[in-house]
């Protein structure tokens, strides 16, 4: 860490782990992101590889619950 530059460390998760967190099937969590419009993009590593922030996650979880569409 520099001076005065605080590093923020996120945490990536993978399908599995949003899956566990939704309390779905693997495959459901599958199509529900690929039909959900307002679930956060992800991030491709790689061609197979696809990662989501834990902080978006969470965050779309927050506005769902709190009745936001």
């Amino acid at each position: 860490i520099k001076r005065g530059v605080q590093r923020m460390e996120e945490k990536l998760m993978k399908v599995s782990e949003i899956a566990k967190m939704l309390s779905m099937s693997l495959r459901s969590t599958y199509r529900f992101i690929s039909k959900t419009e307002d679930f956060p993009e992800g991030i491709n590593l790689g061609v197979r590889m696809k990662r989501w922030k834990r902080s978006e996650i969470l965050e779309w979880i927050e506005k769902k619950s709190d009745g936001e569409s």
